[in-house]
């Protein structure tokens, strides 16, 4: 593609022309090469402005935002938003060519209902997935140029305000929704329930089949011909049985999963008949279920020596914490939490922390941060630390648990120190 193809696509201004053409896309300095088409996104906060004009590998094309200065010997295109030009080249790239999309959204679950949609697609179909937790535009728009020549593309979208979903579906163009819940998770910055519910399924219009959380209060109340409701009627969840793992059957088909979570069953079956539209085998289904992973921090089991620890320190809302400790009831042992602070929740906080502690008034609660108001709070994981030196954790269930920005994966790593000494 040449310069002035690109510059129609993202809608920009050409000001400054030494090279035509670009090979390959680039949004990190360290590895452009002099075909590159370089894009750059805060320029004045990450002085990558004055890194590239100085650089001796200098880029074939470069987009800036429009109140940046033309880089000497680099033909430059000057946009309002860089970000939202590498969304539009993205959005272009992917639509060269028709590639079943499928888009999953919600409060809770979208990671585990995406990588288990991925691994069921995967017995039959080359497929692509967002990777991690890399689901706002920039990482999506990073999925989508790198496509090649995969049938079905698999993209997680995350929310922390209003209108964000929708930039998202402008620019990924799905075929397929899946809404796994509506929750509290960034209500801060929603303001209330009833807009997460609009966030979360905004995009769902009369040409995009939809597959939700039919047990969800505020998703059964869709309506819609092209959408299917998993947990009610035709798709009905029954025979849960939670001993060393779950099963369950729908459409009388009986599946297996790895976790004795229960409020997962119906993001497995959401999966479930995913697979079945694709027309992948039930038993390449079933085994694909059957051997999911959990990905790192997310519910983990570790087994050191009696004592279990349950890693689920990637992230928390109050939906995931409450489902959290339902796991712990079944494992039968003296029960520990160490939660932290719930972010981005507005004039909710209070409120919401204070719901948790009255759900953990049977178990040793230990918190860590500013909002959990109660006897065993701790203002930083180093004052923790002190403490659980202090007490027992052999024979124990410990679940660990905050938002991604308390880092409680330290607080796993200290555990399983202590725990693999003598005490």
């Amino acid at each position: 593609m040449n310069i002035y193809e690109l510059n129609n696509i993202i809608e920009g201004k050409i000001t400054n022309i030494h090279k035509k053409i670009y090979k390959n896309i680039q949004t990190d300095t360290r590895k452009i090469d002099s075909d590159s088409l370089l894009f750059i996104f805060n320029l004045k906060h990450d002085n990558a402005y004055k890194y590239v004009r100085n650089m001796k590998v200098k880029p074939a094309i470069i987009v800036i935002n429009d109140y940046e200065e033309n880089i000497e010997n680099i033909s430059c295109i000057k946009v309002k938003d860089t970000i939202k030009a590498y969304s539009m080249l993205a959005s272009y790239y992917k639509n060269k060519k028709y590639i079943p999309t499928i888009m999953i959204t919600g409060s809770v679950g979208k990671t585990t209902t995406k990588d288990l949609i991925y691994d069921i697609l995967s017995m039959s179909y080359k497929c692509k997935k967002t990777e991690g937790s890399k689901n706002n535009i920039l990482g999506i728009s990073n999925m989508l140029l790198s496509v090649k020549d995969e049938k079905i593309l698999i993209v997680e979208a995350g929310s922390n305000h209003l209108g964000e979903i929708d930039e998202i579906a402008d620019v990924v163009k799905p075929d397929i929704a899946v809404v796994t819940k509506i929750g509290t998770s960034h209500i801060g910055n929603f303001g209330n329930i009833k807009n997460i519910f609009k966030e979360k399924t905004n995009y769902i219009n009369d040409s995009v089949l939809a597959f939700i959380n039919g047990k969800d209060k505020y998703l059964k109340q869709m309506k819609g011909n092209n959408i299917y409701k998993v947990g009610k009627k035709n798709f009905k969840i029954k025979n849960i049985k939670i001993k060393n793992n779950i099963s369950f059957k729908t459409s009388n088909i009986k599946l297996e999963f790895n976790s004795l979570n229960k409020d997962l069953i119906t993001n497995v079956a959401l999966a479930f008949y995913i697979g079945l539209l694709f027309n992948v085998p039930i038993n390449k289904i079933k085994l694909a279920i059957k051997n999911y992973k959990f990905p790192d921090h997310r519910q983990n089991i570790i087994s050191i020596k009696n004592t279990i620890i349950v890693d689920d320190t990637y992230n928390a809302s109050y939906e995931s914490v409450v489902s959290s400790i339902k796991l712990l009831k079944k494992i039968h042992k003296s029960r520990i939490l160490i939660l932290g602070d719930i972010y981005e929740l507005g004039n909710k906080t209070d409120e919401i922390h204070n719901k948790i502690i009255k759900k953990t008034k049977k178990y040793r609660l230990y918190t860590v941060g500013n909002n959990f108001k109660h006897k065993n709070n701790f203002k930083t994981k180093e004052e923790l630390f002190k403490f659980l030196k202090t007490i027992n954790l052999n024979n124990k269930v410990i679940l660990v648990k905050a938002s991604r920005k308390m880092e409680f994966e330290k607080i796993v790593t200290f555990i399983k120190e202590v725990l693999e000494k003598d005490y």
